[in-house]
Parts: C-alpha cells; sequence; structure tokens
C-alpha cells in the first residue's frame, strides 16, 4: 500500500520524481495551462515546463509524461482547466503512471499530491479508493502527499 505524508511537494527528497497534477488545454503559443495549484507552482519553478508538456500532449493527448530533465511527472486529472478532475481519468493516470514503472522506465520514489482534490473539486473519500487499487501493488514507491 502506498504512504501518504503531510508534506509539500516542493519539500520532498532530491532526486525523487514529483508529480503535478495537469490538464490538457494548449494554449495558442503551445503551452499547456498551469495556472493554479502544483502545476502553476512548477510552471515557476521549472521554465518551458508549460512548452515541453504542451507539446507532448499535442502530439500525445492527455497521458501521463515523465519530464527527467527536471524530475516530475504530469498527472492529468481534468481534460480542460476550467472543469473539475475527472475520475476516470484519474483511474487512467494512475495506470500509465504504474505502467511506467513496469517498463522500467521510472526507478525510485514518486510523490503524488492528492489527484483530484483541491482544484479538481472532488474529495479524496471518492478519490482514495482509486488510487488504492490502482497503485497499491507499488508499494512505498508511491507517496501521496498533502498539507
Amino acid at each position: 500500500m502506498f504512504r501518504e505524508e503531510q508534506i509539500n511537494l516542493w519539500d520532498t527528497p532530491k532526486g525523487s520524481w514529483k508529480c503535478i497534477t495537469t490538464n490538457g488545454t494548449i494554449r495558442r503559443d503551445g503551452a499547456l495551462v498551469m495556472g493554479k495549484g502544483n502545476a502553476l507552482e512548477a510552471r515557476e519553478r521549472f521554465p518551458d515546463v508549460d512548452l515541453m508538456l504542451g507539446r507532448l500532449t499535442s502530439l500525445w493527448n492527455v497521458h501521463v509524461f515523465p519530464i527527467p530533465e527536471f524530475g516530475l511527472i504530469g498527472f492529468p486529472t481534468k481534460h480542460n482547466w476550467y472543469e473539475n478532475a475527472d475520475l476516470g481519468l484519474i483511474r487512467t493516470s494512475c495506470r500509465e503512471l504504474a505502467e511506467l514503472f513496469d517498463l522500467d522506465t521510472l526507478r525510485g520514489v514518486v510523490y503524488l499530491p492528492r489527484p483530484g482534490v483541491g482544484n479538481g473539486g472532488l474529495s479524496w473519500e471518492i478519490v482514495r479508493p482509486v488510487v488504492a487499487k490502482e497503485l497499491e501493488h507499488l508499494g512505498d514507491r508511491i507517496i501521496i502527499v498533502y498539507l
């Protein structure tokens, strides 16, 4: 089972992967909309991450995308920035994240903020069982973070 820790995503150990919750909306300049929450914080910390994720999303649609240069993983929870999070998309994103471990694309620990909670409009009580079912086999390689 994954662990849950009350810690800021940006205070997690150096060298670990940090998931940022994203959406599928691309601006006219090709950048992914990253205007709130941990997505905004990532955009402010890592120049061009919004352009990188925008390019990947425009090529491959809404999927989980690792950005190794920054140790980040784009984890979609919404199709459009203005919508509430989609529980089905969260399930798909969990499966894609697990697949990255299964394919040996990811190693180490991944810190994942409670997906869809907060700006996504969902409660953790609704989201947690979905995340648990899809990621429990990864054990302590997944740490859910919250404040």
